[in-house]
């Protein structure tokens, strides 16, 4: 997402991206540097609720899907416990593409690929200069949502606070329940953001009972933004 967002902000706007796995660090710099996006800084840390040392367990196919596990918490026997897991039921993990399982030889030889990795407060990360001037945070962070959206509560809390996606997995039971009520309380809109057939975004209001997809993205828009979000799709539809 960091390139089509580099583009849309335009050289005035800037990128920040937040990314822990040193691999994707290194693509995600390949990629900027391909694209030219010069308006993109990365931050190789984890963000959270505060600072700490962390192991970082990558899918060995998938490196962009990842777990972080306190240090004194990753012994050798609960890595052991993780990697049995993922050779007994590989569908608990994210498979290397969509519809396409492991075969057994893979099965038997998995191995997480571990990073020691450096967590940082949120709240340090970001300036004051950048924390007003932010109008979109992008969280992916395989169920670690709240950690994360509690650790930005200084971003939610500001007089115009920016809106939030939040990319939801079904596999991590109810986070989608905490999201809707972190953001309902402070009197949001939450949308499920989809595409229809001609590929471009649609948005379904997100009631507290409704019955959520295995995938999906959680718009969450401040009251202070509405108006922002309908310029910027009819923006998107006209292109």
């Amino acid at each position: 997402h960091v390139v089509p967002a580099s583009r849309y902000v335009g050289e005035l706007g800037a990128v920040i991206a937040i990314e822990p796995n040193p691999e994707m660090v290194q693509r995600l710099l390949a990629n900027i540097r391909l694209n030219h996006a010069a308006n993109v800084r990365v931050l190789h840390v984890a963000a959270g609720e505060g600072a700490g040392k962390f192991k970082l367990f990558a899918h060995p196919l998938h490196p962009g899907t990842g777990w972080l596990v306190e240090q004194e918490d990753a012994t050798p026997d609960y890595i052991e416990r993780l990697e049995t897991s993922f050779r007994e039921h590989p569908e608990a993990a994210m498979l290397p593409l969509p519809g396409v399982g492991f075969a057994i030889s893979e099965r038997q030889s998995f191995k997480l690929v571990v990073h020691d990795v450096e967590m940082a407060a949120f709240g340090g990360l970001l300036s004051e200069y950048d924390a007003a001037r932010t109008s979109v945070v992008k969280i992916d962070v395989e169920g670690a949502e709240m950690a994360v959206m509690r650790a930005a509560e200084f971003l939610w809390d500001r007089p115009n606070p920016p809106c939030a996606v939040i990319e939801y997995e079904e596999r991590y039971q109810g986070a989608r329940e905490e999201i809707f009520q972190f953001f309902a309380r402070r009197g949001w809109g939450l949308y499920i953001v989809s595409c229809n057939e001609k590929g471009l975004p649609t948005y379904n209001m997100l009631a507290e009972s409704y019955v959520s997809s295995q995938f999906e993205n959680i718009f969450a828009i401040p009251p202070s933004r509405r108006d922002f979000c309908t310029r910027a799709a009819r923006l998107r539809r006209s292109q």
